[in-house]
């Protein structure tokens, strides 16, 4: 190692220092050549962790892709070898900071007996965070934010090569960036229907006034992919067994196979969302998100069921005044029927159509109205084995779903789609199987029956003002 680097890593992260003398093995994975840090792959092939022509240029182009981040705190995911952290650093300027994550702690020991890293490693706007994901975990929630969430850069060559255990990790980001992204196009049509949805969203049942009603009983959480077609026969004989939620893509193929669903689930704010309507009972009970496209609910006739997504500022503040109910959002449906079933204290939740995956070309079931998902396509590990094709967003989607399981232990979740992507941590069982005793359980207590009211023209006082708290715009003046 280059003195210059040691008395900087003894003075700033000795820690560090103690960790790398123990990856000596691990460190033969990576090379230096011409500058450029290579590391060998799983294949045995290499790849580079930075630009091979200009990694100066590489690193300066992707850091302005942020924009302006003056002043702003960058969780950084992988060193590579250092130029786009320089580039961050420059960018957030004396009042910034940049939080490095070191996929893989073992390709620094070789930089730093190479190359001199003194300006990044002396610099105090630069950190450098290591462990196991726990640890990993904890250091990323002291990254300050100022009320405004940290700006996530994810060096890609440094992903690629993560080591093992931090793989989960860059597989949660990779989601994470993609649903942040996900928002910020959608956010203008998100605030409108906020707007327009306001009234209703107060006058409607709270989630949590219904919180642990079904404890006990099993859901069954009812997706739209294509093998509904082949099980949809088996759901009109689970009725008053079991809590039977619908999410609205496959609404109407659920009602043309006999089956009236317990909940209907909508968040989707475009107005393409209407179709899945179409000649479907207005009457039946809603469950939604504030986002739903407007004219979802303006048509609805029944009962209706709330949840206010947590971690967006203005449904936060309305769940500190109302006490509606919070719940995490992942952009898919299914995620959000999930939610509403362990909410309602139902146990095991079972998954049918969830497939996640093409069947030949189809994507969804018969009858329902949705484009293929976009993406380039990929092959994953099939819930009967083998591989399946599936798309980058689909497959996004299972891994929400995949984290939403993983975070309640204390639940059974079976997946009864029949076919499909494999979902960590379920049971795959038949949809026979899954329900097999089930005749024994006592009666499914009921849910609200009684239409919601029209809501008065304008929320309270206290909403309006947590509306002009978080906009600039007050809510009275756009309409």
């Amino acid at each position: 190692m280059l003195d210059r680097n040691h008395q900087v890593m003894t003075r700033r992260f000795p820690g560090l220092l103690s960790h790398l003398s123990e990856l000596a093995v691990d460190s033969q994975r990576f090379r230096l050549v011409s500058g450029v840090l290579l590391a060998r792959l799983d294949d045995g092939t290499e790849s580079p962790l930075c630009d091979t022509t200009d990694p100066v240029r590489q690193a300066r182009v992707e850091v302005a892709g942020l924009g302006s981040i003056v002043g702003k705190s960058v969780l950084c995911l992988g060193l590579g070898a250092g130029y786009h952290v320089r580039e961050l650093l420059a960018a957030v300027g004396p009042t910034g900071g940049v939080w490095v994550v070191l996929l893989h702690p073992a390709s620094l020991s070789v930089l730093l007996g190479a190359v001199d890293l003194t300006d990044l490693l002396d610099d105090r706007r630069c950190r450098l965070i290591w462990g196991d994901l726990a640890a990993i975990a904890d250091e990323i929630q002291r990254v300050p934010s100022s009320g405004v969430s940290p700006v996530i850069y994810c060096h890609e060559p440094s992903m690629a090569a993560a080591r093992p255990a931090l793989l989960p990790l860059a597989r949660l980001v990779r989601r994470l960036r993609h649903d942040r992204e996900q928002v910020r196009v959608a956010a203008p049509l998100i605030r409108e229907n906020y707007r327009r949805n306001l009234c209703w969203t107060w006058a409607a049942t709270g989630i949590d006034r219904l919180a642990g009603r079904l404890h006990g009983h099993p859901a069954v959480v009812i997706a739209a992919g294509p093998s509904l077609d082949g099980n949809v026969s088996q759901l009109p004989g689970l009725k008053g067994r079991a809590l039977l939620l619908c999410v609205d893509t496959a609404v109407r193929r659920v009602i043309d196979a006999g089956l009236t669903p317990d909940l209907v689930c909508s968040i989707d704010p475009n107005r393409a969302t209407t179709r899945h309507f179409v000649d479907v009972d207005p009457s039946l009970p809603l469950a939604f998100l504030p986002s739903v496209y407007p004219e979802v609910l303006a048509r609805h006739t029944g009962p209706k069921l709330v949840a206010l997504p947590r971690g967006d500022r203005l449904a936060d503040r309305l769940q500190e005044i109302s006490a509606k109910g919070s719940v995490r959002a992942a952009g898919t449906v299914t995620h959000f029927a999930i939610e509403v079933a362990r909410r309602l204290g139902c146990d095991p939740v079972v998954f049918v159509g969830l497939d996640l995956a093409l069947r030949g070309s189809r994507t969804h079931c018969q009858g329902a109205s949705s484009p293929a998902p976009a993406g380039p396509r990929l092959w994953v590990t099939a819930s009967g084995g083998g591989e399946v094709e599936t798309t980058t967003d689909l497959d996004h989607y299972r891994q929400a779903i995949e984290q939403r399981i993983t975070d309640d232990p204390g639940c059974r979740f079976i997946d009864a789609t029949e076919g499909g992507a494999l979902i960590a941590n379920t049971v795959v069982q038949t949809l026979a199987e899954a329900c097999l005793h089930w005749g024994q359980l006592p009666p499914l207590p009921g849910l609200p029956s009684r239409p919601t009211a029209a809501p008065p023209t304008e929320p309270p006082a206290d909403w309006l003002a947590a509306w002009d708290q978080v906009f600039t715009e007050p809510w009275r003046r756009q309409g």
